[in-house]
């Protein structure tokens, strides 16, 4: 199974991921923790193997590969959908290079779930980018691909977010949406 190495080496039992003194928290109070999962992955430390084995694993790159900081799998019962993989960007001030990591994180991502056979299209994708800098005049324009490719009809699935050094964005509401 392509994605067991990932759980090994990148799931991480803490409910925030910073960088940049920005970041997100999960308020794990608020999942129903009968029907609900939300695990974390750090996906761009080094220490976690992420880029150093499991995207070599999948023919996708090396240590320097691009990807974004973590990956959030969520899962409720009361779902038809087999999940939602949230892909976050913790980002100064490059927008354009945080959107080239995202897209190949979910390429890596989505190629190694259709490897598994797996339906991804019964599966939400969502991105939110944090920024400690405001948002560009045209950020519109720099975020479309992945608005393009990640939201569907009226559903909101792309967030960005200016965050002030030292705040992080409570991302468990936007996940279970």
């Amino acid at each position: 199974m392509p994605l067991t190495s990932l759980l090994l080496s990148a799931l991480t039992p803490k409910s925030t991921l910073e960088e940049n003194n920005i970041g997100i928290t999960i308020d794990r109070n608020a999942l129903n923790k009968a029907e609900e999962t939300l695990l974390l992955f750090e996906s761009d430390r080094k220490d976690t193997h992420f880029r150093s084995i499991w995207l070599p694993q999948q023919g996708c790159g090396d240590a320097n590969s691009l990807c974004c900081d973590g990956i959030l799998f969520y899962h409720s019962l009361n779902t038809g959908m087999s999940g939602t993989i949230c892909f976050v960007e913790l980002k100064g001030s490059d927008l354009s290079h945080a959107v080239k990591q995202i897209e190949h994180t979910y390429n890596v991502i989505n190629a190694a779930l259709t490897k598994a056979k797996i339906q991804t299209c019964k599966i939400k994708w969502k991105v939110v980018i944090i920024s400690n800098v405001g948002k560009p005049k045209n950020y519109l324009n720099i975020i479309k691909p992945l608005t393009d490719k990640f939201e569907k009809g009226k559903e909101k699935n792309v967030e960005y977010q200016h965050m002030a050094r030292g705040n992080k964005f409570p991302i468990t509401k936007f996940i279970q949406k």
